[in-house]
């Protein structure tokens, strides 16, 4: 049994993942989180297995609250949903330890096989997101110059490769 803790600041939206995945035999929902400073606490009192996190939510979004459960050794794994797909964004992401990162354009099925792999520990990136990143890795080490970028997600951050 898998255990999520959903955060998810759009009532509807976090009522649709539920829907979703308590569907799925081997999951349930033991809480759901409406910012990303709930989702902290709740994760440090439930320690679910994997932490479902939309990544812009009031207080602390999904990133900054992924670098403050990092910080504070939990055992959780943390999986992103976001509509972005840039990939400084997604970089960013994976060095606040996300562990996964899927669209809220991709099919259903994406969700649950990013759940199912995080929760084994394994790195999830949705199909879009991996082609994007691939693409970025592969344009990289054809450059020389160092590129860099800001995050834009309220965290002051300058970030370089």
């Amino acid at each position: 049994m898998i255990r999520i803790l959903l955060a998810e600041d759009h009532i509807m939206v976090r009522a649709g993942l539920r829907a979703l995945l308590e569907r799925a035999k081997e999951i349930t929902i033991i809480g759901e989180a409406s910012n990303g400073q709930e989702a902290i606490t709740m994760a440090a009192d439930l320690k679910p297995d994997v932490l479902v996190m939309d990544i812009m939510m009031p207080r602390l979004n999904g990133i900054q609250a992924a670098e403050q459960i990092r910080s504070m050794k939990l055992p959780v794994h943390i999986l992103l949903l976001s509509m972005y797909s840039d990939a400084g964004l997604v970089h960013q992401a994976l060095q606040s330890g996300v562990k996964g990162y899927v669209l809220k354009t991709s099919v259903s099925e994406e969700l649950l096989w990013g759940i199912h792999a995080v929760s084994r520990g394994e790195t999830y990136l949705s199909s879009v997101i991996s082609s994007i990143v691939t693409e970025n890795t592969l344009h990289q080490t054809q450059r020389k110059p160092q590129t860099c970028w800001m995050s834009f997600l309220h965290v002051k951050k300058k970030y370089c490769n």
